[in-house]
């Protein structure tokens, strides 16, 4: 903002100063990096440098759209302080807003965004219940216990995309059936980046007790 003294003068006579203030308008920032751009599986906070033209004292780092904790420290760069929900696995946009000056007819706005990734951890299985079942019993829901799942993850069963549902970042479910005794092996997978496979946890169906019955119905037209 830009300032004045405003006198008025009348013949010989000269009033007192008033200031006065004139809105300036504010520039539009602009990015051109930021660092890291990217962060290991595990992360629970980070400081992101960005850096760029046109930052102002209020300028805000905006990560996918929220602003963060921001300090100003010149016109070329800004640091962001990231919290749990900013580094969550996957890939995050951030972009600078500055807003208008007060008065101002204009100015101000957001930058083009720049992204950084978090990598997802690599699941690993400790164990999995129940861990058998006859055949020809019907389906089995078996709970999966370990490490680094998440909302992304998904369950192999025998190498095929079973889907699994995701109940927290140490259990998992999947629903498995067989008509027939067979060893299935089940394996969680998070995406990239990072991520992975976990190692291999087998369930086993089972052949009947000797002397059981089991019925299947059939329907024919």
């Amino acid at each position: 903002a830009g300032t004045g003294n405003l006198i008025v003068k009348v013949g010989s006579k000269t009033s007192t100063g008033v200031k006065f203030t004139v809105p300036v308008d504010r520039p539009k920032p602009s990015l051109s990096s930021i660092s890291p751009t990217s962060l290991p599986a595990g992360t629970t906070s980070a400081e992101l440098r960005v850096v760029g033209t046109s930052l102002h004292s209020a300028s805000v780092v905006r990560v996918d759209g929220a602003g963060v904790p921001t300090t100003f420290v010149d016109a070329t760069l800004l640091l962001a302080s990231l919290g749990s929900a900013q580094v969550t696995p996957g890939v995050h946009k951030a972009t600078v807003y500055t807003a208008p000056e007060t008065g101002a007819a204009g100015g101000g706005g957001e930058s083009a965004s720049l992204e950084y990734t978090v990598g997802f951890p690599v699941p690993a299985i400790t164990s999995i219940s129940p861990t058998s079942a006859e055949s020809a019993s019907g389906a089995v829901t078996v709970t999966i216990k370990g490490t680094g799942f998440t909302s992304s993850s998904i369950v192999l069963v025998d190498s095929v995309n079973a889907s699994g549902t995701f109940v927290d970042s140490t259990t998992m479910t999947v629903v498995v059936n067989s008509q027939e005794p067979k060893n299935l092996p089940i394996q969680v997978s998070n995406p990239s980046p990072g991520g992975g496979t976990s190692g291999t946890v087998v369930f086993n169906f089972l052949e009947p007790p000797v002397g059981s019955v089991t019925f299947i119905t059939t329907t024919t037209s």
